[in-house]
């Protein structure tokens, strides 16, 4: 199963506890184009939702906990993306439920293929832990199996770990998770790869800075928006 055939929307259905039960530096072109490998379009994000934890009790929902307006804007992931050389983000799709809201973005660069983000907000059950949250998303594949903790230089009060990975359509993903109170904040973002090196080499020699201070900047305007 992709991650949301690609990026996907986590329906944490076991973790949400349903009621069922930088300045840029100068880097490397981040984006120079791969030659396409096939014919066959991209994945897009489409939900792809997973099986509740068999632990799982039920807990009463509230349907005014989670709201579209903490998310990224399309004019705010644009200001914060010169470094990552991504341009012209438009909002693609929007979801919306009780458990989660989630905003999904394609953008342009000059790589083959469009450059995809996501943004969400997830309602977590009481008593998951930040590794539980990991662990789960790992089984399901909406972390990718090449998916890796990477060593960034962000700084949190609360638990967040930053992965990076192959998206199917050859670009390199990184996901950042953040895990505050209640709430799981998702930032994911695609970008075209240059090299064949490892995901560790190549974000250590020449994505670091830029990859962190976009995904600081949105997760800072998630987190200041849902206060």
């Amino acid at each position: 199963m992709n991650k949301i055939s690609g990026l996907s929307f986590l329906v944490l259905s076991l973790l949400v506890v349903l009621v069922s039960g930088c300045a840029p530096a100068t880097v490397a072109p981040t984006n120079t184009p791969l030659p396409p490998t096939s014919t066959v379009p991209p994945p897009t994000l489409t939900p792809s939702p997973i099986p509740p934890t068999p632990t799982a009790t039920p807990q009463s929902s509230n349907t005014s906990k989670l709201n579209l307006d903490w998310l990224l804007t399309a004019d705010e992931i644009n200001s914060i993306s010169k470094g990552i050389g991504v341009f012209q983000w438009e909002l693609g799709d929007v979801k919306s439920d009780e458990y989660r809201v989630c905003h999904f973005f394609l953008g342009q660069s000059d790589s083959f293929n469009q450059n995809q983000a996501l943004n969400c907000v997830y309602l977590i059950s009481a008593g998951s832990s930040f590794d539980d949250i990991v662990s789960r998303m790992h089984k399901a594949e909406l972390l990718f199996p090449d998916e890796i903790p990477l060593p960034s230089s962000l700084k949190f009060e609360d638990d967040f770990s930053l992965f990076g990975g192959t998206f199917p359509n050859g670009q390199l993903v990184y996901d950042l998770l953040l895990y505050k109170g209640d709430l799981l904040y998702w930032v994911s973002v695609t970008l075209g790869r240059y090299s064949m090196e490892p995901i560790e080499d190549i974000y250590k020699k020449y994505n670091q800075e830029v990859i962190d201070n976009f995904l600081n900047d949105a997760t800072t305007i998630n987190l200041e928006k849902s206060k």
